[in-house]
């Protein structure tokens, strides 16, 4: 049964390659132990990686009794995701005498499955399994359960008579908490514990739903916001609210932020004043919207003030807030200091003066052409394409001379902004650089503008006529692999018209 075993374990290192490659290769490529150590959401993705034929799943239950007994349940497990049902019944079978995570995981999968015979029999192994199973075990699973509800042949009576009650127990409690602190965890599975919490421990609602409003992920944060109100006194929906003020991501900052200044709590006007800082864009509106609504405050006066404000990220914020929503004057100061903020900042003060309609924009864009950052140089594209300022080629040529290989694809990719025939014209001349990488990033260039010219229907002007054939001819000597036929085809097409 050896060679039986051995293709086995070949096959499920190949599924795990597929599904979970990080973890096949921190188990140091054991593929048992890999399985084992897979969350409830790979394993189901495994239920779909792991079909195989009759014969193979057959053979396998018999040498994992015989040869195998220690990893059984992993052999096991394979034939329960077998497409023949009565492999995968008999397999459920055999698992009630492996009692392991993992078995409890195949009964919790084929609780859902579409023959019924194997339905039944994954419910009754979870059933066996689960006064036998330690609560951490089921709790890590709970990504798993959380799926499989959506199902539509899900046994209801399972989940809320069987399942749901171990997670109700002090026990089932205590590994919740514990699942919530392990950074391991998924966010779904987190999810998962705070909604058992929230029904379990109502004495302790405020804390759960605090602990769930200051999680990473911010589903969970906004889930905790949408029960608030649920809470017995504004105190302790003040507290959650100021962890969630604090949370990590901006959708919740400013849902708590809206919720904050509908309660009408005396902080208010000082929380929204401080929110006027907040790197969000988003909660920086908002909270000067509700400033002036419910304070007649305006908050230009506050950003205006902050700008040379010796805290370098307050400072920074108001720039960016001023370019955003303060007047052309505004932008227009903050601009004459352009070389003097910081690659963010200098795209927010490019969308400033954009935004205001500003005379200085084409002096400051001449400037940050030659900016080092490439956010900066992504940013000076799309003003250029939501302007009417005509890029100058002579200063991109000049960027580009003076750039280092990792900003000259970006400069090169300028030559977009130009129309059709001068785009090429602008490549052909930099893929004859002696610059190496410069000459190669524009042969890339001119692949793509082979690859798309004909959705452009632009005539080449005279010069161009006659000029493009012999900086094409000169441009393919030097990149002899590259196919650059079709300018000469279309260039040829322009040459017949009287």
């Amino acid at each position: 049964m050896s060679s039986v075993l051995n293709s086995w374990r070949q096959s499920l290192e190949l599924a795990l390659r597929r599904v979970a490659p990080r973890v096949l290769d921190q188990c140091e490529f054991d593929a048992v132990r890999a399985l084992r150590a897979l969350s409830g959401r790979a394993l189901l993705a495994m239920d779909e990686a792991l079909r195989r034929p009759t014969s193979y799943s057959d053979k396998v239950m018999r040498a994992a009794s015989a040869d195998d007994e220690a990893a059984a349940d992993a052999h096991l497990f394979v034939a329960s995701c077998n497409a023949n049902g009565f492999i995968r019944e008999r397999a459920l079978t055999e698992l009630r005498r492996f009692p392991s995570p993992l078995a409890f995981a195949a009964g919790l999968i084929r609780s859902t499955d579409w023959v019924p015979n194997v339905r039944s029999a994954g419910v009754l192994l979870v059933n066996d399994l689960l006064p036998r199973l330690a609560v951490p075990d089921i709790v890590r699973l709970l990504d798993l359960l959380v799926r499989l509800r959506s199902r539509m042949r899900v046994s209801q009576a399972l989940w809320q008579d069987a399942i749901a009650p171990v997670l109700m127990t002090p026990a089932g409690l205590e590994a919740l908490w514990t699942a919530l602190r392990d950074p391991a965890s998924s966010a779904e599975l987190r999810r998962a514990a705070y909604e058992f919490l929230a029904l379990g421990e109502s004495g302790k609602l405020a804390e759960v739903l605090a602990a769930a409003a200051g999680d990473a992920d911010p589903r969970i944060g906004l889930w905790a916001l949408d029960r608030v109100q649920r809470l017995p006194d504004g105190e302790q929906s003040q507290r959650v609210l100021e962890v969630a003020l604090r949370a990590d991501h901006a959708a919740v900052r400013q849902t708590a932020l809206r919720r904050y200044a509908a309660t009408g709590a005396e902080e208010a006007a000082d929380t929204l004043r401080a929110a006027l800082f907040d790197v969000a864009r988003g909660v920086r509106a908002f909270a000067a919207y509700e400033l002036k609504r419910s304070h007649a405050e305006d908050a230009l006066p506050a950003w205006r003030a902050a700008v040379e404000s010796t805290d370098r990220r307050r400072s920074e914020v108001a720039v960016k807030a001023l370019c955003e929503f303060g007047t052309a004057s505004d932008v227009e100061r903050l601009a004459a200091a352009y070389g003097r903020w910081n690659a963010s900042t200098r795209v927010a003060v490019l969308r400033g003066l954009l935004r205001v309609i500003s005379p200085q924009l084409e002096s400051i864009l001449a400037q940050a052409i030659f900016d080092r950052s490439k956010i900066v140089l992504r940013e000076l594209s799309q003003v250029y394409r939501r302007g009417n300022i005509s890029l100058d080629v002579a200063l991109v040529d000049e960027a580009i001379a003076r750039a280092d290989d990792r900003l000259a694809p970006n400069l090169l990719s300028l030559g977009q902004l130009l129309g059709k025939w001068e785009e090429v014209e602008f490549l052909l001349r930099h893929a004859l650089r002696e610059h190496r990488v410069v000459a190669e990033s524009a042969a890339d260039r001119i692949d793509q503008w082979v690859q798309t010219e004909s959705r452009r229907f632009t005539a080449p002007s005279a010069r161009q006529l006659a000029q493009l054939p012999d900086l094409t001819r000169a441009a393919q000597a030097r990149h002899p692999d590259r196919r650059w036929g079709t300018i000469h085809l279309a260039l040829a097409a322009f040459a017949t018209v009287p």
